[in-house]
């Protein structure tokens, strides 16, 4: 089993000198130090002068019967920086170190993907202090928890919300109505499956915002989703508007026709009177 980890791992002597060790250990030592354990060994004065103070800590710490652990960086024989983290466990037997194993992983894919990730979540803080559009960015914590993080410039002028004093609530507890008509429940599915949420025409009435807004709701980096929405308050009440003045014309051409019909009526019976 620890010959097949992908964990690098070896067992010392009390002499700090390798007994046993798994392939994933002689490669990277191989890969880091350019030195084939297998054939001649890693003595402790090649330690010291690779890991310079800290081989001397760690061996204290060691022979006191404390695990240890110590993160370091080095280039491969490729120039690749590789961050490693290190665990030393001692094996003591009657106030003895009778021997020690250490653990060995290689954290450089893990790093390059976080700092990825960091670049990725400065990028979306850029575009989400930009756009026109009011945008919300909350974390989604399971089973149901959404936890405003953050909200662009338009989102505090649309909405009018003081978006620093509400940092860390529940959507439910900013937005109370909107669990009454699902679209709590909508946002959460965006969280849980990843599939984007849209809503050309959402109504909402508190006492804080009333209005209808053009919503659209997607999955983020970092446990996160963005609740991107337009005001289309305006507009709809202008096609509100425009819609009455239709009908109001439409009963208007109604009653004219009316007029016309009884005026042609009544010519035609006086017509027939006389």
């Amino acid at each position: 089993l620890l010959e097949n980890m992908a964990d690098a791992i070896s067992v010392f002597a009390p002499a700090f000198t390798p007994m046993w060790f798994n392939t994933a250990w002689a490669e990277m030592f191989r890969e880091l130090f350019g030195v084939d354990v297998r054939s001649v060994g890693l003595p402790a004065d090649r330690l010291q002068a690779e890991f310079g103070d800290i081989f001397p800590t760690a061996i204290g710490q060691i022979r006191a019967g404390e695990q240890f652990t110590i993160e370091w960086w080095k280039d491969d024989s490729e120039g690749r920086p590789r961050h490693i983290v290190t665990t030393f466990v001692p094996a003591m037997e009657d106030g003895q170190l009778v021997g020690y194993a250490s653990i060995h992983r290689d954290m450089t894919v893990q790093r390059e993907t976080d700092q990825r990730l960091r670049d990725s979540l400065r990028t979306t803080d850029d575009i989400t202090r930009s756009t026109p559009s009011g945008l919300f960015v909350y974390r989604y914590q399971e089973p149901d928890g959404l936890f405003l993080l953050s909200g662009n410039p338009s989102a505090r002028r649309l909405t009018g919300l003081d978006v620093d004093a509400y940092l860390g609530c529940s959507f439910d507890e900013i937005w109370p109505e909107a669990s009454k008509s699902g679209l709590t429940e909508c946002l959460l599915e965006v969280a849980r499956s990843g599939e984007v949420f849209e809503t050309e025409e959402y109504a909402y009435q508190d006492d804080k915002l009333t209005g209808v807004f053009q919503i659209t709701a997607f999955r983020m980096p970092g446990s996160r989703i963005g609740v991107a929405f337009v005001d289309i308050t305006a507009r709809k009440q202008a096609e509100r508007a425009r819609t009455e003045l239709e009908h109001q014309l439409q009963h208007g051409q109604k009653l004219e026709s009316l007029g016309l019909l009884a005026g042609g009526i009544a010519h035609d019976f006086m017509t027939y009177l006389n």
